[in-house]
């Protein structure tokens, strides 16, 4: 099914401007359930209904009802509208990204959210909550007005990943919300941890006590852009 939207598309006739209308098409996403009530692989399309794996236009949702919270390992990288999880959602590898649609709800795990190593969230406007989450050794980028919080308690990077991965905890014009962790580790050997907050973004840090070990930069690029570290008392940038 798709959406129209009306455009005004200039044509030149001699001596005038006429504007003529013409239609654009653009993908009315839709809402891909998981139905079956055990821990399964994303990639699996007899999980969902319909029974196709949900893609870039999709609104996936995630609630089989059962007692047990299942566990969805997603094994490649994905990109959706959203996500509204009720079990846990493990990335195992690839990087998962958000950009909603028009009407898409927010996104939400109430499961635990883990995407340890060298795996990537990145959202793109909209919200994304996930309140339980590990997310140690991974990227994150909130970018043109994203609102993204992650109840993890700690970031520890040395976490997966090989030697020379740098990894990025980033808000442009957005803000990120990491105030339940307690406790930095950055990189090693000749790799960095990058905390950057640009184009009036915030990251919210208020939880951190220390940074223990590991090569973290911590930057602001204008004063517009914060990041809270105002509970921190110990910094060892090795």
């Amino acid at each position: 099914m798709e959406k129209k939207q009306n455009r005004l598309v200039p044509a030149w006739i001699p001596g005038m401007l006429v504007f003529s209308c013409s239609l654009l098409g653009t993908a009315e996403g839709a809402t891909i359930a998981w139905i079956v009530d055990a821990d399964g692989a994303w990639e699996d399309a007899a999980n969902w209904l319909p029974a196709v794996v949900p893609s870039i236009t999709d609104d996936a949702q995630i609630n089989v009802g059962g007692a047990t919270v299942r566990t969805i390992t997603v094994n490649a990288n994905r990109s959706l509208q959203s996500v509204v999880s009720e079990e846990s959602l493990h990335l195992v590898t690839g990087n998962l990204s958000i950009q909603p649609g028009v009407g898409s709800p927010d996104s939400v795990v109430n499961g635990v959210f883990t995407m340890e190593g060298v795996r990537s969230l990145n959202v793109t406007s909209g919200k994304f909550t996930a309140s339980q989450a590990v997310i140690d050794g991974a990227n994150i980028s909130a970018t043109a007005g994203a609102d993204v919080s992650l109840g993890a308690t700690s970031y520890v990077m040395e976490t997966g990943g090989g030697t020379f991965d740098n990894r990025t905890l980033a808000a442009n014009a957005s803000t990120l919300d990491l105030s339940q962790v307690t406790q930095m580790s950055g990189g090693g050997f000749i790799r960095t941890l990058f905390v950057s907050a640009r184009g009036g973004g915030v990251i919210d840090m208020s939880g951190v006590l220390t940074n223990t070990a590991g090569a973290t930069q911590y930057s602001a690029s204008d004063n517009a852009s914060q990041i809270d570290l105002s509970a921190m008392t110990d910094f060892a940038d090795t």
